[in-house]
């Protein structure tokens, strides 16, 4: 997908003061583009990215807090697209909480 600078920027200060959900980076993709054609499906790709790069690392929220996947990357990214395949098929957009959310990584984490 090749994510802006400024994307990029974005889901790190999205991710300063909480952590960062699907509904965040379809913002970010909206800001940047201007659409939300292709929404999930973009949405999808730029998460693969930014777990790919070492971004951000997928997980869920429970009552503990942050609980990051444990398995790879690419099985973290395989598992998002296909449930972004089952959200699709009911909607075109993200709502919060879907699919997972994402602890941005920084130096000191």
């Amino acid at each position: 997908m090749n994510l802006s600078a400024d994307f990029i920027e974005g889901v790190r200060e999205a991710g300063e003061d909480d952590w960062v959900q699907f509904i965040d980076l379809g913002h970010l993709l909206i800001e940047e583009s201007g659409t939300n054609e292709r929404l999930i499906e973009r949405g999808v790709d730029a998460a693969a990215e930014l777990i790919e790069r070492g971004i951000v690392r997928p997980g869920q929220l429970t009552e503990h807090g942050f609980q990051p996947w444990t398995c790879s990357k690419s099985e973290a990214i395989d598992q998002i697209r296909e449930m972004a395949q089952e959200i699709s098929k009911t909607q075109s957009i993200f709502r919060p909480g879907d699919i997972c959310w994402f602890d941005v990584i920084t130096d000191e984490s």
